[in-house]
């Protein structure tokens, strides 16, 4: 089995956790918010998160040395998700001028997915090789 196909695992459950959290955020900040700040606010706040877990869990990383550049990466990998969310936000309302918030999150749900799965692979590559070698 291929090294990064064991991450895989680690991987969902940090991403499971952080996409509630997102949700949970979006829903909360729907009301008093537009839905692309909405989207916004919920996106930087669980992406924080969402690298830090994988960072520790999934990777195995723990040198604080490396935190800011995989922060960053998580940040430059947020983009792509910002950019497809909002894109998906805008083509909904384009579709269904008065879509359900439900019709919202199910929209976002699937741009997210695309989204992690670009950011597992942009993880695995940077944050394995940023584990130092084990000694056998």
């Amino acid at each position: 089995m291929p090294w990064w196909l064991r991450k895989v695992p680690g991987f969902l459950v940090v991403g499971a956790c952080c996409t509630v959290g997102y949700f949970t955020l979006y829903l909360l900040l729907r009301g008093p918010l537009d839905a692309q700040w909405a989207n916004a606010v919920a996106l930087v706040l669980s992406t924080v998160a969402d690298t830090w877990g994988n960072r520790r869990w999934t990777f195995g990383v723990r040198d604080p040395s490396t935190a800011l550049s995989h922060q960053a990466l998580g940040l430059a990998v947020l983009a792509l998700g910002a950019v497809l969310t909002s894109v998906s936000l805008w083509w909904l309302s384009t579709v269904d001028p008065d879509a359900s918030a439900v019709a919202e999150v199910v929209t976002l749900a699937v741009a997210n997915g695309v989204s992690g799965a670009v950011r597992f692979f942009a993880y695995a590559h940077v944050m394995q090789t940023d584990r130092p070698a084990r000694v056998v």
